[in-house]
């Protein structure tokens, strides 16, 4: 089974493919993780690494490729849960993954900027709150070793607001396009994770698992 997951920043797409990946035993790829594991000898290591560092898109056509060789890889054979593919419609253009499945992991802005805005992480441990959904016992400082608790600078509202706008704006094409194929799945995302699992399960046909 190929699933592609599409959707909003916090929108939960790591956490419900990270799951989905351990039930059904397939890869888990996810495009940022594949961009930051590239080795030093890949030839478009240097282009694609000083990208990433100034903060720069790195040209889908680029991703494009290594991606296709990553899903030719051995463990892809059975399928596969895709993170990260589609955000422009550009992208499926140069690779569509021809998934079995698209599920479209839909959060309103509200929810969102929580999600995002309240995000702390221990310095120490990289334990992750939320001030909103998982506080702390004490607001700055995490429970597990004590350590000071930050908010990363792209962590804020105004960020947040920009780059769900962002997604809104130049994902909806490809939303489109694989609702017209009839296989994308549009979920709330907006429950806990073990709500949106369950449905994402459930539309994918392996509620019984």
């Amino acid at each position: 089974m190929r699933v592609l997951l599409i959707g909003p920043p916090a929108s939960g797409k790591g956490t419900i493919g990270a799951r989905l990946s351990q039930r059904l035993g397939l890869p888990l790829i996810s495009i940022g993780s594949l961009l930051r594991d590239l080795s030093p000898a890949h030839p478009s290591y240097e282009k694609i690494a000083g990208a990433m560092k100034e903060g720069r898109l790195v040209p889908n056509n680029l991703v494009a490729e290594i991606l296709a060789t990553r899903l030719h890889a051995g463990d892809c054979v059975d399928g596969f849960i895709l993170d990260g593919w589609g955000r422009l419609f550009d992208d499926i253009q140069k690779l569509d993954p021809s998934p079995d499945k698209v599920i479209f992991l839909n959060v309103d802005i509200g929810t969102a900027i929580k999600r995002i805005s309240g995000r702390r992480i221990c310095e120490k441990d990289d334990t992750l709150y939320n001030i909103f959904t998982n506080p702390p016992k004490n607001e700055s400082l995490c429970d597990v070793c004590g350590g000071k608790l930050t908010q990363r600078a792209d962590d804020t509202e105004e960020v947040a607001i920009r780059r769900y706008e962002s997604f809104m704006i130049s994902s909806m094409e490809t939303v489109d396009f694989y609702r017209a194929k009839g296989i994308l799945a549009e979920l709330d995302a907006s429950g806990s994770a073990d709500e949106v699992f369950s449905a994402t399960m459930e539309v994918l046909g392996l509620a019984a698992l």
